[in-house]
């Protein structure tokens, strides 16, 4: 096993990054939490982290995350969408192409390099092919390193979560993507954190590329009745075709309307915002073997089902009412 003090979490503000920190303070670790200037540093006050702002491609802010000698990078930084400077290519690959730089300089023990399920280089979207660029990149490094490719990532802040919700929260239907042949292999946020710490530590994962989900597939139907379960919600499913919903997904990448629902989802309350990159990544079927996952990290990992059972759902379930299926979307 090996033995590490000081981490590095870039992407330390965001869902993943919260979950890893917990993890890591749990063994006593020391973190530093790299995050953007405008992301919320509160959680990684409470944890004990160093706190460094910076983007992910400015070698000098980075650089103070690595001062004073670093054991090991856990490298998280990722978007679903662009937006202005932030481009796929420019976070995910010039971003760790940085962070690659500085971990050479300062001699790391080693990386842990969380990607996304579905990368490769000739993807449909360029969310995955960027994501395969990086992976490239950090095996050409030399680096001891290991790559981590989750499924969707389900948590009590997870925007995949609120987006499900939101669905279920429609009084008379819930309206389904129709998601073609996709599947999901949901992994608990909690599970991933505990793969990645485990990964750090045990030196047999050096050079492994895994690929991550959880004990349960879902189609986007399935997933869909297990909260309407739990919230008794029961209600029509109404399917709306891929198209439209590609066709709206256009009109909120317009930057009048994206402001518009930026402003919403800041002040007024949550409103989903789908890309055309995003409903490709719904529509693609990558299963992975569990019985594998296990036979690497050989700890239960809770299902969907547990999760929505257990006190960390909060929920205020509606009057149940039980309705017909309008479509297919199983």
């Amino acid at each position: 096993m090996r033995t590490l003090s000081k981490i590095v979490v870039t992407g330390a503000s965001g869902f993943v990054g919260k979950a890893v920190q917990e993890e890591l303070r749990k063994t006593f670790h020391s973190v530093v939490a790299y995050m953007r200037e405008e992301s919320d540093p509160t959680h990684s006050y409470r944890l004990g982290s160093r706190i460094v702002r910076g983007d992910i491609d400015d070698a000098t802010a980075l650089r103070e995350a690595f001062s004073g000698g670093v054991d090991a990078v856990v490298h998280l930084v990722g978007i679903l969408r662009e937006e202005g400077r932030n481009t796929f290519e420019r976070v995910h690959v010039t971003g760790v192409r940085t962070v690659l730089d500085l971990a050479r300089e300062y001699k790391v023990k080693k990386i842990v390099h969380v990607s996304a399920l579905g990368a490769r280089s000739d993807a449909v979207t360029r969310y995955h092919r960027t994501k395969w660029e990086a992976e490239k990149l950090v095996q050409s490094s030399e680096l001891p390193a290991t790559i981590v490719r989750p499924s969707v990532v389900f948590g009590s802040e997870a925007e995949f979560v609120r987006l499900i919700e939101f669905l279920v929260s429609f009084p008379c239907f819930t309206p389904v993507i129709d998601p073609g042949p996709g599947r999901l292999q949901p992994v608990w946020v909690r599970d991933l954190a505990r793969i990645i710490r485990l990964c750090l530590e045990e030196e047999s994962t050096d050079s492994a590329v895994y690929d991550i989900g959880g004990p349960e597939t879902f189609s986007i139907g399935t997933l869909i009745e297990a909260f309407e379960a739990r919230q008794g919600r029961q209600k029509p499913h109404v399917v709306v075709p891929a198209a439209f919903v590609g066709l709206a997904a256009c009109a909120l990448e317009l930057p009048g309307i994206r402001q518009l629902v930026d402003f919403i989802n800041k002040n007024i309350c949550f409103l989903p915002r789908i890309t055309r990159d995003q409903l490709s990544l719904l529509r693609e079927v990558h299963p992975c073997d569990f019985g594998k996952i296990k036979d690497v990290f050989p700890f239960p990992f809770l299902r969907v089902s547990d999760w929505l059972a257990s006190n960390e759902y909060r929920s205020h379930p509606w009057k149940s009412w039980q309705g017909r299926w309008i479509g297919s979307a199983s």
